[in-house]
C-alpha cells in the first residue's frame, strides 16, 4: 500500500513539473535535435504530459503499446521536411535524451 502512495506522489510531481514545462515552439527550433534522431512525435490521441510522465517512469508496456500502435514514433524525414517548410507550431516537452513534440492544431 506505501508504494502505491509513493508511486502515485511521484506521478503527481511528475505531472506538475512536465505542466510547468511543456511549451510551444516552432519546429526549426528543434531541427538540430531531429537531425540528431532525438525528437518522438506525440499522436493527437495520446496526452502529452501523459507520454512524458510514462516514459520518464520506464512504463515500458505503455509505451511500447503506443510505438506499436503508431501512437509515438520518431519524426519521418518527409514529415520533418514538410513541417520544416511550413514551420509549423508544436507543443514540446524534454525527456532527457527525448524531446517529445506533438503538432499544435490551428483555430
Amino acid at each position: 500500500m506505501e508504494q502505491k502512495k509513493t508511486d502515485e506522489k511521484n506521478e503527481e510531481n511528475l505531472r506538475e513539473y512536465f505542466h510547468e514545462q511543456v511549451g510551444p515552439a516552432k519546429w526549426s527550433e528543434l531541427d538540430k535535435l531531429f537531425a540528431q534522431g532525438l525528437v518522438l512525435e506525440v499522436a493527437p490521441a495520446l496526452n502529452l504530459i501523459d507520454t512524458a510522465i510514462a516514459i520518464s517512469l520506464n512504463d515500458k508496456k505503455t509505451v511500447q503499446r503506443w510505438i506499436d500502435d503508431q501512437l509515438l514514433s520518431g519524426v519521418s524525414d518527409e514529415r520533418a521536411k514538410v513541417w520544416f517548410e511550413e514551420d509549423i507550431d508544436v507543443f514540446a516537452v524534454v525527456v532527457e535524451p527525448w524531446v517529445l513534440v506533438k503538432k499544435r492544431e490551428n483555430r
